[in-house]
């Protein structure tokens, strides 16, 4: 125990390394559901103008 207290900590392997949260601002943020929620929304308020006759 006494070698093991004395001995200096092993270093710890690079791919181990704790990866830091860098936000870069160009994330996708919205799922594809979302997404074509908001397609069919835009293309159902661009229709109707011919549909109301």
């Amino acid at each position: 125990k006494a070698e093991q207290d004395e001995a200096a900590p092993k270093k710890r392997r690079a791919g181990k390394q704790a990866t830091r949260y860098h936000p870069n601002g160009r994330r996708n943020t919205e799922g594809w559901n979302s997404k074509l929620a908001k397609r069919a929304k835009k293309k159902a308020e661009a229709a109707p103008s011919h549909a109301a006759e």
